[in-house]
């Protein structure tokens, strides 16, 4: 027989849409105070298997404190509303510290052509993983889940972080260097359910090009890779022929088409 996890009644409670509104909130102060706790490094000097690392160990460092939170909880020592609390507050400052690394500090994010946008896209993955935050302790509430598959979110919520990146380094050469096009490859042979459906061997339009680790089952192990360009000719045929549209708003509405499809594909919606 499986050992369940029941909550008990004062454990219970759970957040509301106003608490989680509350929590994904970005502000400027926000972002200046993750950057003066945090030592961010020059990404412009870093190898890619450096930006890995440096990735990973954030990662790691917000799973600590995830199943710190979360063994309290399963040991009655909090409730169902103060654990979500945490685990929504580390991810989204994790989000916001792997967004101004990727952008190379707030001097260069607020500098940026587009800002807005690259913080709205931010705003999108604390959306994201704080809906799956609520799926989780809605499926704890209702003893759907064992203490080991509760302890398993602390990794989990914290894969985030890599398609964090990936999703912002693509909006920025968009955004920054005016990259229109892209090719994606697999480079596993034994690659998740998902990603052979992202895979573009050829140049595509970029909104073709879904990022590394985002939207596929193999999240952060994801292996494959994305080159992105600028193609004059591709931007001459696209003002041409009267289809140039507004190249952000473009991108991201097929990201979210992506992610409907993926939520479907996999019973989620």
């Amino acid at each position: 027989m499986i050992d369940r996890f029941t909550p008990s009644a004062s454990q219970s409670a759970t957040l509301s849409d106003a608490d989680y509104d509350q929590l994904s909130e970005i502000t400027l102060r926000r972002l200046q105070e993750i950057e003066s706790a945090n030592n961010i490094p020059d990404i412009e000097g870093m190898s890619q298997a450096e930006i890995e690392l440096w990735l990973e160990e954030q990662r790691q460092d917000a799973e600590a404190q995830l199943s710190t939170a979360i063994a309290d909880f399963i040991d009655g020592e909090s409730t169902a509303a103060e654990t979500e609390a945490k685990i929504s507050e580390v991810i989204t400052v994790g989000i916001l510290l792997v967004l101004l690394f990727t952008m190379g500090g707030l001097a260069a994010l607020r500098a940026n052509q587009n800002p807005r946008a690259l913080i709205l896209q931010a705003k999108s993955t604390i959306d994201r993983a704080n809906r799956s935050i609520r799926g989780n302790f809605a499926a704890i509430i209702s003893g759907q889940m064992t203490p080991g598959q509760i302890l398993a979110i602390a990794r989990r919520r914290t894969l985030t972080f890599k398609s964090q990146f990936e999703q912002a380094t693509i909006l920025n050469n968009i955004i920054s260097k005016g990259h229109n096009e892209g090719i994606r490859n697999i480079n596993s042979i034994h690659p998740c359910p998902s990603c052979p459906g992202y895979e573009r061997l050829d140049w595509v339009p970029i909104n073709e090009i879904v990022p590394v680790a985002t939207l596929c089952e193999c999240m952060d192990r994801c292996k494959c890779s994305v080159v992105t360009r600028f193609n004059p000719q591709r931007a001459l045929e696209e003002l041409t022929g009267g289809s140039l549209v507004n190249r952000v708003e473009s991108y991201k509405a097929s990201m979210d088409q992506v992610e409907r499809d993926y939520l479907i594909r996999n019973g989620w919606l």
